[in-house]
């Protein structure tokens, strides 16, 4: 039953861009619901309240004066007056207090209760029950971490293991949030998992819930609790006579009676697949929330927040972001694909480069804006190989490029390599070390090397030159 909002009276209307609504939904006059937003049956959002790109459930309240970025709130929350919500996770009957600040990639569970003013820092997960209580989740642990959540492991080395821990979460923290951000959460960023509910530390005064400790500063689910039970539907939906239905039940007996017929083959082409789907799915996200930072010009603000959060959910290296985020500037230099949303057409040029150098000339206009970018998630050389394989494929319009446009800036692959050196997004050693891994690679696997074979060759012989002169230094 969700509607698209309709335009309310006097200054409301135009407002309500790509919103939609449930029955019963009431909406304050004063409030400014931006595009993107999705609100539940009966749900009530008071006084000069700002939304955008929020997923609010059914039998929710949100007090006056609240703000809401980003975030999904499922049924029954209440949201008090002057709090704030960004890029955050909020389970049902989950009740966040007034003036309270849930910072970004946070997940709040069922019935957890966040104090009155209390500021969450951003990452943070609470429960609604112990971590320790989770005895067989291993979902936000790999083979290391489920000794910190039970507090102990087969060695005994809980403290050193809990110390490791502390100090790596802190120091990621610290790299994607600034030394400043990091003082100001650090008490936060050194507690355990909460073994007694209403931990102030945790929650704040007046609050309910378990801190939740998610090693390495990754997830790849969320705290028990936050994702409502499926829902059941009456029979007669069950078994009506829809098309979808009737796909299903023959895709099942071709199945079974093919069953026998190469099922190895089949597997393994089922896995290609889901894992090309998979791809598709994590560069699409990637490039939407960075051309969203830039259509509302945050990209210096909330850009880096979106993309780590963006990394945790879905389990991700930081290269993994870095090589969609630079791919989705090179596409800035192109008109927008067929499958490009239509808020984020304006953001392309009309017509595609007249040629190599006109390329290069607005790649570089990106690189340069947005080089300090990619380098907080670029942190290691291997790190700029993948990167630089990436281009490759992106060049080609292979795997999750394909339709891409790509192949539209293939004929300027050496300049960007070099625009990319200049720009410090790509190190020497990195480049090189690229280009060795051709070194036994076939014909087909070589075109974009020998696009680049003038500046690798430049780049060897410089890196020979600086030897030779370090030798003849150590000799005099």
């Amino acid at each position: 039953n969700y509607r698209k909002i309709a335009a309310g009276k006097g200054h409301c209307v135009s407002r309500f861009e790509n919103s939609f609504a449930d029955d019963d939904v009431t909406v304050d006059t004063s409030a400014f619901i931006q595009s993107g937003c999705v609100l539940g049956r009966n749900t009530k959002i008071g006084a000069k309240c700002v939304l955008r790109d929020a997923i609010i459930g059914q039998n929710c309240s949100i007090g006056s004066n609240v703000t809401i970025t980003n975030c999904v709130l499922f049924d029954g929350c209440i949201v008090e007056n002057d709090a704030k919500l960004t890029h955050a996770l909020v389970g049902c009957n989950a009740k966040i207090g007034e003036k309270a600040i849930i910072h970004a990639g946070s997940v709040v569970g069922t019935e957890v209760v966040i104090g009155k003013n209390f500021e969450l820092a951003p990452n943070s997960r609470i429960g609604c029950v112990p971590q320790s209580s989770c005895e067989d989740d291993d979902s936000d642990s790999d083979s290391d971490s489920s000794s910190t959540m039970s507090g102990e492991d087969s060695n005994g080395s809980h403290l050193e293991r809990d110390e490791h821990h502390h100090h790596h979460h802190h120091n990621d923290f610290e790299h994607l949030y600034g030394e400043e951000m990091a003082k100001k959460f650090a008490e936060q960023l050194h507690l355990g998992p909460d073994e007694e509910c209403s931990n102030a530390q945790s929650v704040g005064a007046g609050g309910k819930g378990y801190r939740w400790i998610c090693p390495s500063f990754r997830t790849k689910s969320l705290v028990p609790g936050v994702v409502p039970k499926k829902r059941t539907y009456p029979n007669e939906m069950k078994s009506s006579n829809n098309k979808v239905g009737e796909i299903e039940v023959k895709k099942e007996a071709n199945a079974s009676g093919d069953k026998d017929e190469d099922k190895d083959d089949e597997m393994e082409e089922d896995s290609d697949s889901d894992s090309d789907a998979d791809e598709r799915h994590f560069h699409k996200e990637v490039s939407e929330t960075f051309l969203r930072a830039l259509r509302d010009d945050t990209i210096d603000e909330n850009v880096t927040v979106e993309l780590q959060g963006l990394k945790m959910a879905e389990n991700r290296t930081f290269a993994d972001i870095a090589r969609y985020v630079l791919c989705a500037m090179f596409a800035l230099s192109m008109p927008p694909t067929a499958k490009c949303d239509k808020q984020f057409r304006k953001l392309f040029p009309t017509e595609f480069p007249s040629d190599a150098n006109e390329c290069v000339s607005r790649v570089k206009k990106h690189v340069k804006r947005y080089a300090p970018l990619l380098a907080k998630f670029l942190k290691s050389e291997d790190d700029q190989v993948e990167v630089l394989l990436t281009l490759e494929e992106f060049c080609a319009e292979e795997g999750a490029f394909k339709d891409c446009q790509g192949k539209h800036v293939a004929n300027a692959f050496a300049k960007i390599l070099h625009l990319l050196y200049d720009a410090d997004v790509l190190s020497e050693s990195a480049v090189l070390a690229w280009a060795d891994e051709k070194d036994d690679a076939e014909e087909k696997d070589l075109v974009f090397l020998k696009k680049a074979a003038p500046f690798v060759k430049w780049l060897r012989e410089a890196e020979s030159e600086s030897e030779d002169d370090e030798s003849s230094d150590e000799e005099d």
